[in-house]
């Protein structure tokens, strides 16, 4: 059998029912995983009611979950490095897995995933592509968090505004929806490039974070400076004080709260907005659509992330572990799992998101900027991802604020983060 490829896949949604096996027999006597979440554990209710399906369905099996909710990431690896770690973790975001696989503290599932019959097809090629570095898959997820554009479409209708397709005519539509009072306080902003999963943005304009064959740290490309740059726009426009002062009226931006009580028009946000605006704001109408994108920029554009389930190394029981992700991850456990409402995800296998949208036609935007050729990961997956991810937060802030230029802003984070790869790589603890 040939090996797992990580590579990115043409597809489309088709229903795919293939059950799939186990990644070798195991005895289903006496076994008691133990599964480690970082989440609480009240926001786990329903997976713990999962997990008492997967003991049902393999007797002898028990799970034991433990909700870390505290340097969680600290003390998974201070475990995994004592010898004694939970046979099956969830790590959050799916870019983190890098840095897990390097230091060596998590386990390829390659042979396991050949030996299911699992095939990179089933799955949204950003997903599967989430899940390798290196020419090994590190991780499997049920979901996936794709990032679109929501707007309120009563404001749009109001100041007689198409929804946008291109960055200009975001901008456009931004600048006829904000609104300021007599003394020139911003009441409305028709949209803030900085809010929520800015990165997002990274697709729009094509921006690339680094180069994976020449392990070369990217953030000071033409396209990543031209989306700072684009940000910081808004500053100049708009004044920052100004929009700071506006953005700090917002509460429970996730949940869509600014979108629905008209501080903003738009908002970058991810599939649970769905279902949480027919809770909090039942008679809200709403339009999602792909990221608009910039000239450098591809159209039909989103980028995903996900909780994604992993082996730690020196697992107890590695294949009773990689039959819960395979159960967890499998087209009949998916399907059950959207039952789940009103915390209503978007699933990552192809199959399972078109039963999905037959039933919630009103996701299929989603469906077809995932299936679509421009769709990516969040951030690239590499082994310093977090690093790179703050490094580049901060140069984001100070570009926002003006007080440097974006070139000279991610020209530092170029050479801070490159800086911490070399060394990272040097001193990996995984045989190559």
């Amino acid at each position: 059998m040939k090996p797992v490829v990580c590579r990115r896949l043409a597809t489309v949604i088709l229903l795919i029912g293939v059950l799939l096996g186990s990644c070798v027999g195991f005895a289903k006597e006496n076994v008691k995983m133990t599964l480690w979440n970082k989440r609480k554990a009240l926001q786990m209710e329903a997976d713990i009611q999962m997990i008492k399906e997967f003991e049902r369905l393999h007797p002898g099996v028990t799970v034991e979950h433990v909700s870390v909710t505290s340097d969680y990431y600290n003390k998974l690896s201070v475990a995994i490095a004592a010898g004694v770690p939970p046979d099956v973790a969830q790590l959050i975001a799916t870019y983190s897995l890098a840095e897990f696989a390097e230091a060596g503290l998590i386990q390829p599932l390659d042979k396991c995933i050949e030996r299911a019959g699992i095939q990179p097809g089933e799955f949204f090629p950003l997903v599967w592509e989430s899940w390798c570095y290196d020419g090994s898959v590190w991780a499997m997820t049920y979901d996936v968090d794709a990032n679109m554009l929501f707007t309120n479409r009563a404001l749009f209708q109001g100041v007689g505004v198409a929804l946008p397709e291109t960055i200009e005519e975001l901008d456009e539509a931004a600048r006829r929806l904000t609104a300021v009072d007599d003394a020139g306080n911003i009441v409305r902003m028709g949209f803030v490039p900085w809010l929520g999963d800015s990165w997002t943005w990274l697709a729009a304009w094509d921006g690339q974070l680094w180069d994976p064959v020449n392990k070369q740290v990217t953030a000071d490309s033409q396209n990543v400076v031209a989306m700072f740059d684009w940000m910081a726009s808004y500053s100049r426009r708009y004044d920052y004080a100004r929009i700071s002062a506006l953005a700090s009226q917002i509460q429970e931006y996730f949940r869509g709260d600014p979108l629905f009580n008209g501080l903003l028009g738009m908002q970058v946000n991810g599939p649970w907005a769905i279902a949480r605006f027919g809770l909090y704001a039942p008679d809200f109408e709403w339009d999602v659509i792909p990221l608009p994108y910039a000239p450098s920029g591809k159209p039909n554009s989103t980028t995903g992330n996900a909780l994604t389930l992993v082996i730690p190394t020196g697992a107890k029981y590695p294949d009773e572990a990689f039959e819960y992700i395979r159960w967890r991850t499998s087209l009949e456990h998916v399907i059950e799992r959207q039952k789940v409402e009103p915390e209503v995800t978007f699933p990552a296998r192809i199959a399972a998101a078109r039963a999905f949208v037959q039933r919630h036609p009103e996701y299929m935007p989603i469906a077809v900027a995932l299936a679509g050729p421009n769709s990516r990961p969040y951030l690239p997956t590499m082994p310093v991802s977090v690093l790179y991810q703050n490094e580049l937060s901060k140069a984001r802030s100070q570009v926002i604020q003006l007080q440097v230029s974006p070139q000279a802003a991610l020209d530092a984070v170029t050479r801070v983060v490159q800086a911490r790869l070399d060394e990272t790589l040097r001193t990996s603890r995984r045989a190559r």
